[in-house]
């Protein structure tokens, strides 16, 4: 009887995770000192952002491109940042869902003459593997020839959360099953046992 009762008291205890979908942000920011007019938009995507609150640091898991003037030449490696050559950045600070902090920068193979840079940097200066640098509160997207470009940091980008995923639900592990399984069968016998 001690046995069950200390199975049981370990079943009970055993710990739950917490299950999160993937969170999606929309950005956009507005070309001051570039040579191309217009805007930069794109959406990022943060999977199984590990708190409930969206609150912490996180990895952006993709960064794509939706839109940009029509000037700005499209990388061979595609719009998706994130699947770029060089990433020496990426990092997101998330307060309560809204974006607070950030630092990313990706660039498409050759560098020199560069294809495609993009940085979104709200921090301060980092490099490239070359000569190219994204300075302190820089946000750019071009090829050094064509560009979107400002230099206003977290004020001069806009992030809007695209729908909200709904509240996490506490989601018993697969051993935690296997174990309350095990152990109504255990009970279920025994219980017959003693009553024979």
């Amino acid at each position: 009887m001690k046995r069950s009762f200390m199975l049981l008291y370990l079943l009970v205890s055993l710990p739950f995770t917490q299950a999160h979908a993937a969170q999606s942000y929309h950005f956009s920011f507005n070309d001051v000192l570039g040579t191309v007019s217009g805007t930069v938009e794109g959406t990022i995507r943060f999977d199984s952002f590990s708190s409930p609150t969206y609150t912490g640091t996180a990895i952006a898991s993709e960064i794509r491109i939706t839109s940009a003037p029509g000037s700005v030449p499209t990388s061979s490696q595609g719009l998706v940042l994130t699947d770029w050559t060089y990433i020496p950045k990426n990092t997101f600070t998330i307060n309560n869902g809204v974006i607070v902090d950030y630092q990313f920068g990706a660039a498409a193979a050759p560098l020199s003459p560069a294809e495609n840079v993009f940085c979104l940097n709200n921090g301060s200066l980092f490099s490239f593997p070359t000569t190219w640098q994204c300075g302190a509160s820089e946000n750019y997207y071009g090829d050094g020839t064509d560009y979107v470009y400002n230099t206003g940091g977290i004020g001069a980008v806009t992030f809007t959360m695209i729908t909200p995923p709904p509240p996490s639900v506490p989601v018993p592990t697969l051993p935690l099953l296997g174990l309350l399984s095990l152990g109504g069968l255990i009970g279920f016998f025994g219980l017959r046992k003693l009553k024979k």
